[in-house]
């Protein structure tokens, strides 16, 4: 992985760079913590794997506005509907 140091001035490179798929580290007291875009899976492979942990471990994705978290829970919702339709059957899930 390559490094860069961004300065405080440099919003929109950071902005471009975590759109592009990089991670940046923040420091929280116990060390340095790996960051990302939790929507794209390339940099999610890539915090796993600066964490060392396995990808079905959990992901704590933090949202800006509480609309975007709700339209994220229905695309989740809406993609696994079928398969939530065949465990649980007909009557016990209702279609939207």
């Amino acid at each position: 992985m390559k490094t860069r140091i961004f300065s405080k001035k440099d919003m929109r490179k950071r902005h471009g760079f975590l759109k592009a798929g990089g991670l940046v580290a923040f420091s929280d007291g116990d060390g340095l913590r790996p960051r990302g875009n939790g929507l794209d899976k390339e940099a999610a492979r890539k915090i796993y794997a600066a964490k060392g942990r396995p990808s079905d471990n959990p992901l704590i994705l933090h949202v800006s506005k509480n609309g975007r978290s709700l339209s994220l829970l229905w695309k989740a919702f809406r993609k696994r509907q079928s398969a939530l339709w065949r465990v649980f059957g007909r009557g016990r899930l209702r279609s939207f």
